[in-house]
């Protein structure tokens, strides 16, 4: 039997993902949240052989936040056995937006076209504090609206997803997983 991971991450235009297992490298591109941008448009010209210049007013805008994160999970499918217990699957959150952000993390392991439904953990969802890959001691315990990671542009924080597995799962049967990072300024 195998543990695999899929992702998906909720963006205000509702853009989701789904994991493909290929090499990715998330960056946020542009110019930062609230970066003050000012602009004066000059006219050059010439005019019976006199050249002059008429300069506008000048203009200013923020530049608006713009909310985006990228989960890809790291590593290959994990091997498991029917009954087993806190078996986990390593993935990334990224932000690639331009500002610092929070975010809500869920796991979803009830998704459609697997063989069997794993069962989230008591303690579903873990930092990856210590950069092992596996949970151990050391991981910090993810609590919603607690310890919701706040992530500046290009930052990101490996997050470990944590199941049991049922006792009637049957050998080389597949069971999915995937990992949902909501904006807490909004989403939809």
């Amino acid at each position: 039997m195998m543990l695999t991971g899929s992702v998906r991450a909720r963006t205000p235009l509702s853009v989701c993902a789904t994991l493909l297992m290929l090499p990715f490298t998330a960056a946020a591109t542009g110019v930062p949240a609230g970066t003050v941008i000012e602009s004066t448009a000059t006219v050059s010209y010439e005019y019976a052989g006199i050249a002059a210049s008429v300069a506008a007013n000048d203009v200013s805008f923020i530049v608006a936040e713009r909310l985006d994160v990228v989960v890809t999970r790291q590593g290959t499918a994990v091997p498991v056995e029917a009954g087993d217990a806190g078996r986990a699957l390593l993935f990334r959150v990224t932000n690639t937006g331009n500002g610092e952000e929070a975010f809500s993390l869920v796991l979803d392991s009830a998704l459609p076209g697997d063989d069997f439904d794993p069962v989230p953990a008591a303690t579903p969802l873990y930092f990856d504090t210590d950069g092992s890959g596996d949970l151990n001691a050391a991981d910090v315990a993810y609590q919603p609206g607690v310890n919701d990671p706040v992530l500046a542009p290009d930052a990101g924080v490996d997050i470990l997803v944590v199941n049991d597995i049922p006792g009637n799962a049957v050998n080389a049967s597949v069971g999915r997983s995937q990992l949902l990072a909501t904006a807490l300024t909004g989403s939809g």
